[in-house]
C-alpha cells in the first residue's frame, strides 16, 4: 500500500500542471462513484440499487502476476468500459513480498 502511495505521489509531483488533464465533473454537477460486485452485471447492478449510474466504479485486487488474474482483471476492465464507467482499481500488496524499495 505504501507504495502505491509513494508512487503517487511521485507521478503527481513530476507531471506540469499545466499538461494534467482534467476528470473533473462540468460546472453544478457531481461525479457519482460506486464499487462493488466483480461479474459482468456490477455496474448495472450498482446502478439499479442506487438509482444512479457511476461515472467510476472500483474494484479491490491484489497484486499478483498469475495469467488467471491478469485475465480476471482484463475482464473487469472491459465490463465496466461496456457499461460506460471509468475504472478505478485498488490494488493490495499484501502477502506479495512487495516493498517500496521493491
Amino acid at each position: 500500500m505504501l507504495l502505491l502511495v509513494v508512487l503517487g505521489t511521485c507521478s503527481a509531483l513530476s507531471a506540469p500542471a499545466a499538461e494534467a488533464a482534467v476528470y473533473g465533473p462540468p460546472p453544478g454537477k457531481v461525479i457519482h462513484s460506486g464499487l462493488g460486485g466483480y461479474g459482468p452485471g456490477a455496474v448495472s447492478d450498482f446502478t439499479r440499487q442506487s438509482g444512479r449510474h457511476p461515472a467510476v466504479f472500483q474494484y479491490f485486487v491484489s497484486w499478483r502476476a498469475a495469467p488467471r488474474d491478469l485475465n480476471f482483471i482484463r475482464g473487469m476492465l472491459a465490463n465496466t468500459s461496456r457499461a460506460g464507467s471509468r475504472t478505478a482499481l485498488a490494488v493490495s500488496t499484501n502477502g506479495t513480498g512487495l516493498t517500496p524499495r521493491d
